[in-house]
């Protein structure tokens, strides 16, 4: 069992069906026994990204509702929220000075260290699940373990 990161970019393939949606609902199911933690701004970056696509014509508008509903609901039932606080803002803004991070990136991954300072222990691992390129190299340098669920299968959660 690990504790997962999401990164929205992974996060939508939970409900928009695209390239990586398999791998991350096998994640993302309950017999796989992970938790599964999303930063708090997450759910932004998720209705920007639903909307968007609505916009493009990509989704209907009862599509993008149910989809920001659904969210919603496995927020409130599924995954563990990690707060915006000083120290994560602090975080990030080493990580943007550090990496060609963008804002919300530069969020996600101080959002992944915090999380893996409070919740990793010896019998469990942090992992970092983004589609992100950029925001999945900043995090190895950063020495954050890192899976991409659009890419070839990883041995990182087992």
């Amino acid at each position: 069992m690990a504790t997962l990161f999401i990164d929205t970019s992974a996060l939508v393939k939970l409900y928009v069906r695209e390239d990586g949606t398999d791998a991350m609902l096998r994640l993302a199911s309950r017999e796989e026994g992970h938790a599964m933690v999303l930063l708090a701004l997450a759910k932004v970056e998720f209705t920007a990204a639903v909307r968007r696509r609505a916009r493009n014509g990509d989704l209907s508008e009862e599509e993008a509702d149910g989809l920001e509903s659904r969210l919603e609901r496995h927020i409130k039932s599924r995954f563990i929220i990690q707060p915006v606080t000083d120290l994560l803002i602090e975080k990030a803004t080493l990580a943007a000075r550090l990496h060609p991070l963008r804002a919300y990136d530069a969020l996600q991954m101080a959002g992944c260290l915090v999380t893996k300072e409070v919740m990793e222990d010896a019998n469990s691992r942090t992992i970092l699940v983004c589609a992100d390129l950029q925001l999945r190299n900043a995090a190895r340098a950063e020495g954050l373990r890192v899976l991409d669920p659009s890419g070839s299968p990883s041995s990182e959660v087992e």
